[in-house]
This record gives C-alpha cells, structure tokens and sequence, in this order.
C-alpha cells in the first residue's frame, strides 16, 4: 500500500494554492477597482446636479450644509457625505466636465447620458467618446481625485495629465501625496 502524500507537501498543490490566492487577489483588485469607478460616477453625478440646480451659486444659503444634513438623515450610518465631501463632489464635476464640451458622443446609454448631461471635450488626445473619458477620469481613488482637484485650481488639463499618470504609474496614496500644496 502506498504512503498518503500530505497535500501541503506536494509541489503541485501548493503551487495550485498560490495560483488560486493570486487570482482571488486579482478578482478583489478588480471588484474594489469597479465599486470605485462606481462611487466616482455617482460623485460625477452628484456635482452634475448641483450645478444644473445652481444651488451651490446661491450666497449665504448654506446648501452645502444643509444637503450634508439631509443626505446623513436620509441614509444614517453611510460614510461621505460631509459638507467638504460633497463640494469636493462638486468641484470635481466643475474641474472635468470642462474636457468634454467638443467630443462627440456617440453614448447610447441613457443611464451614461444622465452621467455626462450634454459635455463634450475639446482636444483629439482624449478617449474618442464621453464615456470612456469619464470611465478614465473614475479609474482612480477618491483620494487622489481630491488632491488633484486642489492642486489644478481648476486646470482640466492639468487634472487629466495627473489622472493618466497615477495610472500609468500605478500611484497609490503616499505617491499623491505630492500632489498637496
């Protein structure tokens, strides 16, 4: 009768094991990548919004406060929905919906429409419709939105050289920290 080989020894199995770990950690990457593109394009939608309704432009109102207030009331114990997070929201609508006044889109999605609201972009080097623009604009972390958004002062240019670079680059959080003032 052979010996029972313990599986934990066995060349075969523990590389099968590795294999099964690195594409459990690639599926994680993507899904985590995917919820971020997600939330990105709510945000988009967010500032979209705001400033269709001119709410932000009305002096002394304390909209941001008070849109802060009413979205934590109507959905306790979700987290982003601080005053500052929401005029980021805004601003970051401000900051990129500036790319797409001359590109064509050829999006048939109404849902993507809803997203883009009628913005084109103004330069060929740019995805060749709106929404692979906005697919690579919410391609990379709030966090690193944020600080590109106070470093460009509202340069889209600027913005989107620092958007491609963080993916090229693969920049995680430390990397933007050069982004701060």
């Amino acid at each position: 009768m052979k010996p029972i080989i313990q599986l934990s020894q066995n060349k075969e199995y523990k590389n099968w094991v590795k294999e099964l770990k690195k594409r459990y950690l690639t599926a994680r990457l993507k899904a985590s990548v995917e919820a971020n593109r997600t939330l990105l394009e709510y945000y988009w939608s967010l500032g979209c919004d705001i400033a269709d309704r001119q709410y932000a432009n009305t002096y002394g109102s304390a909209f941001f406060a008070t849109l802060s207030h009413d979205l934590r009331t109507e959905m306790p114990g979700e987290q982003g929905f601080s005053e500052t997070n929401i005029r980021y929201m805004y601003r970051f609508y401000e900051l990129y919906s500036q790319l797409f006044r001359n590109l064509l889109q050829g999006v048939e999605d109404s849902e993507t429409k809803k997203l883009l609201q009628g913005v084109e972009v103004s330069t060929q080097k740019f995805p060749h419709n709106a929404e692979e623009l906005l697919k690579e604009i919410c391609s990379i972390p709030w966090f690193h939105q944020q600080r590109i958004i106070d470093k460009c002062k509202g340069d889209p240019q600027k913005a989107i050289f620092f958007v491609r670079k963080t993916i090229e680059n693969n920049w995680g959080r430390n990397a933007a920290e050069f982004l701060k003032d």
